[in-house]
């Protein structure tokens, strides 16, 4: 949490090589049987506006492959993975608004879709609009024995432009307007 990814506290503290460490703990046997999609994922991803871009902590091949098991990779025009926010020795970790800038991606007209909330919270003060996806995150059981997601505090936070469970729901809100 402090850091922005694991990844970053462990070189700064513990002087781990980010390459060994990246390919490890990136690495399953059993990959395809561990991912879970929405149905319908493509067409839905189709039907959002606007350029896709990847936007992800975790390493190129790693990324690439997930997308691939998904059946997505060609719906998104970029992947900014964390090898690419990199500045000579000094690693960095999304948000990284000049990796943004590169990709030619105007902040003021980007929405990202996270399901970190901390990252939200950096990505709001850049002047991009937010979108909280919660629908996969862990839940816990009411006093009342219905189901709630875990979210510290009450609410929506004030940097998080919208909530929804699931990329469906996100869809559907565009197509009525909203965001």
């Amino acid at each position: 949490m402090r850091y922005g990814a694991t990844l970053l506290g462990l070189v700064k503290h513990h002087e781990v090589d980010p390459a060994d460490f990246l390919r490890e703990v990136h690495t399953f046997a059993d990959l395809p049987s561990m991912l879970r999609a929405e149905r319908g994922l493509t067409r839905m991803l189709r039907a959002l506006p606007g350029r896709k871009i990847v936007l992800t902590n975790a390493p190129t091949l790693y990324a690439y492959t997930v997308l691939a098991e998904l059946g997505i990779g060609r719906l998104f025009e970029r992947m900014i993975a964390i090898e690419d926010m990199r500045e000579g020795d000094r690693w960095r970790a999304k948000p990284d608004a000049p990796m943004l800038r590169r990709a030619h991606v105007r902040l003021s007209d980007a929405i990202l879709v996270e399901d970190t909330r901390g990252h939200l919270k950096r990505y709001r003060h850049l002047g991009i609009r937010t979108v909280w996806i919660v629908g996969h995150l862990p839940v816990a059981r009411t006093s009342s024995g219905g189901m709630s997601i875990r979210m510290p505090g009450a609410g929506r936070p004030h940097y998080v432009d919208r909530t929804v469970r699931s990329l469906r729901a996100l869809t559907l809100g565009l197509r009525g307007g909203a965001l």
